[in-house]
């Protein structure tokens, strides 16, 4: 073997070292060899879980007094099948407690999308809405049906505008 051939050689093993030491993928991996040779395949990406278009997050209590709430939460769900979707947090348990801090309520509340304040069409009129505090007492579970309701016409004609838009350049 001549020193040039040693020397590219060389050259190449250190040029691997460096990159699998970067964490630096190549198309091409070079074999002790010297010859390339095509580097083995990633697996293909897992697509991304659609999200669904409503995203409930509810903290309360979950003792008897509040357990109705989450309930009805639930069958709320369950109702709209892959578009609405619940997630409890019981502020009882330390782990429910120190996710509730972070959210900045004084009480217990349910957040639609991230939210907990919605505009919501009552006859020819709009009122603002809450949903902090007890349901049925502090806020009526038909506005929170309203909101979802309209959360989901919206998903609905944004979908229909995208597949219509579809192979538009």
């Amino acid at each position: 073997m001549t020193l040039t051939r040693k020397t590219g050689r060389a050259v190449g093993l250190l040029v691997i070292l460096v990159a699998a030491m970067a964490g630096v993928s190549c198309q091409r991996a070079v074999s002790a060899a010297g010859k390339s040779k095509p580097a083995a395949k990633a697996a293909p990406a897992k697509p991304e879980a659609k999200k669904p278009p409503v995203q409930i997050e509810a903290y309360y209590p979950l003792n008897k007094e509040h357990k109705y709430i989450a309930d009805y939460l639930q069958k709320l769900a369950k109702a709209h099948p892959g578009q609405v979707s619940v997630k409890i947090v019981d502020m009882q348990t330390p782990e429910g407690r120190k996710a509730w801090s972070k959210t900045d309520l004084g009480c217990a509340g349910v957040f639609v999308n991230g939210k907990t304040k919605w505009d919501v069409k009552k006859g020819k009129k709009t009122e603002s809405v809450s949903f902090l505090k007890r349901m049925d007492t502090y806020w009526d579970r038909k506005d929170l049906e309203t909101v979802v309701n309209q959360l989901l016409e919206q998903a609905k004609k944004t979908r229909s505008h995208l597949k219509s838009r579809e192979g538009v350049c």
